[in-house]
């Protein structure tokens, strides 16, 4: 199925020259998925990572099970990240964070403002410790997160421009 999907979609062929697509485009399709894109490749292991793994699996790792509301907020974080928005880091060495980090404290207030009234109801630390159980976010250093690898954050940055400003913007 793989050789077929890489002969039909230029996209897949280009795109899993490169190791890490590839492993990921193989993990998806003897699941049942069938990307077409680079895009959909990353989207539908967020999916996985974020809840259907588990499922799959039948396990029940996850505390809450929500991956809407994760990746609403992993979107905002990678933002935030990627356009430097980060409020500590205009005070901060900024090879402090490298351009991809973030200060734990920080995650609260991106968790509150892109999740709202949602977010309050639901417990902060089971999402935060959720993330980093599922290898979306890791600790580099104390209480200094990024996510588990820089593709992750680029195409969370992508569906964030893509919901949230025009083309013209």
């Amino acid at each position: 199925k793989s050789k077929e999907l890489i002969k039909k979609y230029r996209d897949i062929d280009v795109h899993t020259r490169i190791p890490l697509i590839a492993t990921i485009a193989v993990a998806l399709i003897q699941r049942g998925f069938q990307p077409t894109t680079r895009a959909e490749i990353y989207r539908d292991r967020l999916d996985l990572l974020l809840s259907n793994w588990d499922k799959f699996r039948g396990v029940k790792r996850l505390q809450i099970d929500y991956p809407d509301a994760k990746k609403r907020f992993l979107m905002e974080l990678a933002f935030r990240i990627h356009s430097d928005e980060i409020r500590t880091r205009k005070s901060e060495d900024k090879s402090v964070l490298r351009g991809r980090q973030v200060f734990f404290e920080e995650l609260l207030d991106i968790y509150e403002d892109s999740l709202g009234k949602w977010g309050y109801g639901v417990s902060y630390q089971k999402i935060f410790d959720d993330l980093v159980l599922c290898g979306i976010l890791i600790e580099e250093r104390p209480k200094i997160y990024s996510f588990g690898h820089l593709t992750f954050q680029e195409h969370l940055v992508g569906e964030y421009i893509s919901e949230n400003f025009s083309v013209n913007q």
